[in-house]
């Protein structure tokens, strides 16, 4: 109870913190974490935001041949990470899918850039759906992300 108290607190703390590095439309603009020197890259609590740069993260990581784990909440285009070859989804991972927005209005071009990095199943889903939500969240909790895409790992 107190870790989850803790890490409640620190991912409100770094809620904070992003909310002052805003776009020009005073949304959000998170990065994702660097890749470490070694392997895993751990995804955990990790709120989402430039589509663009976890993206070109995906891309990275994917390259590199990094194990990424999701250790908690990926959120927004954060959860294409758990759709690496090396990714694994440990027991409390979730996974949060909406639409990239600006202005409240869905971006495209942006849509495509998850899309294209998400296994069948979901990708179809994001597609047809989860693109076009635009407020509030879709969560795949990890047991529902492997049904809908058999490819993804759990972590041992």
């Amino acid at each position: 109870m107190i870790a989850y108290g803790i890490k409640h607190y620190l991912f409100l703390a770094t809620a904070i913190v992003l909310s002052s590095c805003s776009s020009s439309s005073g949304e959000t603009l998170h990065k994702p974490n660097p890749i470490p020197a070694t392997s895993p890259y751990i995804v955990d609590m990790d709120p989402g935001g430039s589509t663009q740069a976890y993206a070109r993260r995906w891309d990275q990581l994917k390259a590199r041949g990094t194990k990424v784990i999701i250790r908690s909440h990926a959120t927004s285009a954060a959860a294409i990470f758990a759709y690496l070859p090396n990714a694994c989804l440990e027991p409390g991972a979730l996974l949060r899918f909406h639409g990239p927005r600006k202005g409240g209005k869905l971006v495209q071009k942006d849509a495509h850039l998850i899309a294209d990095r998400l296994a069948p199943g979901a990708r179809a889903k994001y597609i047809a759906e989860w693109q076009f939500v635009l407020d509030g969240l879709v969560d795949l909790k990890r047991e529902a992300a492997i049904k809908l895409d058999p490819k993804l790992k759990r972590c041992e």
